[in-house]
């Protein structure tokens, strides 16, 4: 039988792949690209539904499995990154140049941190606060994106 927290923890690092040793958010959002596609197939307002949901899951997880390992923001919680990249690229196509755009602007701007993704990083705690700063580095990114797909850029 698992242990109190187990699941929470498995989900929290998308299913294991935020131990990798090196760059575990890097890979984490990787992981949003599968999800992301998923949401991009759904009619509106399903795949609102499924991104709000996202979200709301990755505070609930994350801050239990910050919790079990008594840690504020443990590099290995990945779901947050997850979300976040789902936000950056939400309501765009679903093709490569979006999805690696897309990729390489919501991890700058969730690296550098800069405002208001700093703000929400530095003032928000427990699993608001590991999801708050990666939503908004989506949502920095999500104009951005859009613009540059308006102008067939991506």
């Amino acid at each position: 039988m698992n242990k109190p927290g187990e699941s929470a923890v498995f989900w929290a690092t998308g299913c294991g792949i935020g131990n990798v040793r090196r760059a575990p958010g890097t890979f984490g959002t990787l992981l949003g690209i599968p999800l992301s596609f998923v949401i991009s197939i759904l009619p509106r307002p399903l795949d609102l539904a499924l991104l709000f949901g996202l979200i709301v899951f990755s505070v609930v997880v994350s801050e239990r499995a910050s919790m079990i390992m008594s840690q504020k923001d443990p590099g290995s919680i990945v779901i947050d990154e997850i979300a976040g990249y789902c936000v950056a690229v939400f309501g765009l196509p679903f093709n490569f140049s979006t999805v690696a755009a897309g990729f390489v602007l919501f991890r700058l701007l969730d690296i550098l941190k800069p405002w208001p993704v700093r703000y929400f990083d530095r003032n928000f705690s427990g699993g608001t606060g590991i999801t708050a700063d990666d939503v908004m580095a989506g949502l920095l990114a999500l104009p951005v994106l859009h613009l540059m797909n308006h102008l067939n850029i991506i």
